[in-house]
């Protein structure tokens, strides 16, 4: 697999990383620091990336639509339904989940249309 190839899913990462520092800085009220916290970020999302890239290729998504979808339901899969058990078991409101969650919704959708436009 060449550069050509997967050039997509550090630039999908790159994206959503910075999306997700600022929105965690913005509504989260969090103080992110350090490269190895940055380094953290940008792997997540690079994992997040190449697993929506892997469906996107195994299910042969071709539209637009579909990737959304895709994406969608990623995030409500593993990002949503997992955090919504800690959530649940450690007592947090709604508004701290969707504070932290929703950014992640925008994020995987933001992907998603990044690895569709790019592929």
């Amino acid at each position: 697999m060449g550069l050509s190839e997967w050039y997509y899913l550090p630039v999908a990462a790159l994206f959503n990383s910075c999306f997700y520092y600022f929105w965690q800085k913005k509504y989260g009220k969090k103080d992110i620091r350090g490269l190895h916290t940055l380094g953290l970020i940008f792997a997540g999302s690079l994992f997040n990336a190449w697993g929506l890239d892997v469906l996107q290729r195994m299910l042969d998504i071709f539209t637009l639509v579909h990737m959304l979808k895709i994406s969608l339901g990623c995030w409500l899969m593993f990002v949503a339904a997992t955090s919504a058990r800690h959530f649940a078991v450690n007592g947090w409101t709604k508004n701290k989940f969707w504070i932290d969650y929703g950014g992640e919704l925008i994020g995987y959708l933001a992907m998603g249309l990044i690895i569709y436009a790019l592929t």
